[in-house]
């Protein structure tokens, strides 16, 4: 057994086994309870509401910003003679506008206004006049709204409430919480131990009872929301009015170069095990016994050690491969080849081998089809020799009379996945050919990683932006999972011609591969 790792072990989200699957779905615990509940997007929906109380706090301190925002809101109520905005931003628009001029007199005579509305927050709020506060410029009007200096501000402001469970965020949402206990609208039940911990925090408490306050507070906070009554226009408006008033900033992250040296050493090393393994599986095919009157099976088996030798070639001996993404789509085909092989040779079944045939030559012919009812029925004369050329191609095997086409996802009638768990490769699937089908369908994973980069501006909610110059990540160590997998398909056809001493080779040419880069001596399994 190994050693107990000392690291504190980190809270987990639910694990495979607790999830439960619904259809085509997996659904955790949480999803799969039918309890009506509906995740908060704090960035989208409460963190603009935070930007006064943020502010306070970059002005004034994190330890500090409490006393001083409760003074303004206090004073805010004195003057409306009944309890006052919660300090949300669009709690302030609640307030009618008949006794907005006397709230904002009162507010220019108070000494903490000067740090709770400083001059940038009032060019900030001067930039969005349908923001709900914006009547409260007049507590501190600059000469003239400049959106330079307001937007500078703010996003500073948005940078250091951005994390949801931070401090500072955290700290941001007890103003409000405070306000409603002061106005007798929020109550808790006696002898709950962390309400009483609410007025020492935090120089009064230990730090373990900082941190169950500030987790109670965003409990308390998140069940709260549905039940105030505040108009939802602001953060939205916030945020798209922010497209207009400010451009992207994309982040730019650079990697490491590959010294053209390495590089040359690397290709030299992935031609020698090319031409090694190529040798081999020529000795393969020479030295096994082949059924001339029933080929399809050979056919298939040295067709598909065939195209992953071309595939291994193709992209690996042109650096511009080594970049992950194109990496990936090869570790694709590779896989699906691998499964797919392993997969005919554990049913051991000479009609499989047949069906794996017939249905790539019924899928040639219904392109042929297509084809043919584009230049009869369409006039694209301009696809004639297209047309001619798949003809031949197809009646070269069998008269397309006599060839069927199957319709199915695939020869086998199942999916990859059952057919990797059947031949033993459940691994294989998940780790290699499920995630690399990502980037072949280019699903989000694939679009954030490679095509898509972040936007620095933190008033753009640092969303995703289109990166149109991206070239990849080079990362020769995609080479070696690909010649990896083109080992393990050795290996299975070894199998299959029962010629261990083939595989043996193949390993011989491995290691000198790994000899010449100065890698690993041996492949670390998946």
């Amino acid at each position: 057994m190994g050693k107990a790792s000392n690291r504190k072990k980190s809270l987990r989200a639910s694990g495979l086994k607790q999830h439960s699957r619904k259809g085509q779905q997996l659904l955790p615990p949480l999803l799969a309870s039918n309890l009506p509940l509906k995740p908060v997007d704090y960035v989208a929906d409460i963190l603009p509401e935070l930007i006064w109380i943020g502010s306070a706090g970059v002005q004034l301190g994190w330890d500090e910003f409490f006393f001083n925002t409760s003074a303004v809101l206090n004073k805010i109520g004195e003057v409306l003679g009944e309890p006052g905005p919660t300090g949300l931003v669009s709690s302030f628009g609640q307030i009618e506008e008949s006794k907005r001029s006397r709230v904002v007199e009162a507010l220019k005579g108070l000494p903490q206004s000067a740090a709770c509305f400083p001059e940038s927050l009032m060019h900030a709020l001067g930039t969005y006049p349908t923001c709900p506060m914006a009547w409260l410029i007049d507590v501190n009007r600059p000469d003239h709204i400049d959106p330079v200096i307001g937007l500078g501000y703010l996003k500073g402001v948005v940078r250091s409430i951005w994390a949801s469970r931070g401090l500072y965020a955290t700290r941001c949402r007890m103003v409000p919480i405070a306000q409603l206990i002061k106005a007798d609208k929020l109550k808790f039940s006696t002898g709950v131990p962390t309400v009483d911990l609410l007025s020492k925090y935090p120089t009064g408490l230990s730090e373990g009872e900082q941190r169950l306050v500030e987790s109670f507070t965003r409990a308390t906070f998140l069940s709260l929301i549905a039940a105030w009554p505040l108009p939802h226009d602001w953060p939205p408006q916030f945020w798209r009015a922010n497209w207009k008033l400010s451009v992207c900033e994309p982040i730019t992250l650079g990697g490491d170069a590959i010294e053209e040296r390495d590089a040359r050493s690397i290709i030299e090393a992935i031609s020698n095990v090319d031409s090694c393994l190529s040798g081999v599986l020529k000795e393969l095919f020479n030295e096994s016994e082949l059924d001339l009157y029933g080929p399809v099976r050979d056919e298939v088996v040295f067709g598909i050690l065939s195209r992953i030798a071309r595939l291994f070639r193709l992209f690996t001996l042109s650096p511009a491969n080594w970049n992950i993404d194109a990496i990936r789509l090869c570790l694709r085909s590779v896989a699906d080849a691998n499964i797919t092989l392993a997969w005919l040779h554990k049913r051991n079944d000479d009609k499989l081998f047949r069906r794996f045939q017939e249905y790539g030559q019924g899928r040639s012919k219904l392109l042929k089809l297509h084809v043919q009812a584009l230049v009869e029925e369409k006039g694209r004369e301009d696809l004639a020799d297209l047309l001619e050329g798949l003809e031949e191609q197809i009646n070269s095997e069998v008269m397309e009379e006599f060839m069927p086409i199957d319709l199915a996802a695939s020869f086998s009638g199942i999916s990859a996945r059952h057919m990797a768990e059947e031949a033993g490769l459940r691994d294989l699937y998940n780790f290699v050919y499920s995630p690399a089908s990502g980037h072949l369908h280019g699903d989000w994973t694939s679009l954030t990683t490679f095509d898509l980069v972040r936007c620095g501006n933190p008033l753009h909610r640092f969303h995703h932006i289109p990166n149109f110059a991206a070239q990849g990540i080079l990362d020769p160590r995609g080479v070696t999972v690909i010649l990896g997998l083109f080992i393990d398909t050795i290996e299975i056809a070894s199998s299959i011609y029962a010629r261990p001493g083939v595989l043996d080779r193949a390993r011989q040419c491995e290691a000198e591969f790994y000899r010449l880069v100065g890698g690993p001596p041996s492949r670390p399994e998946i």
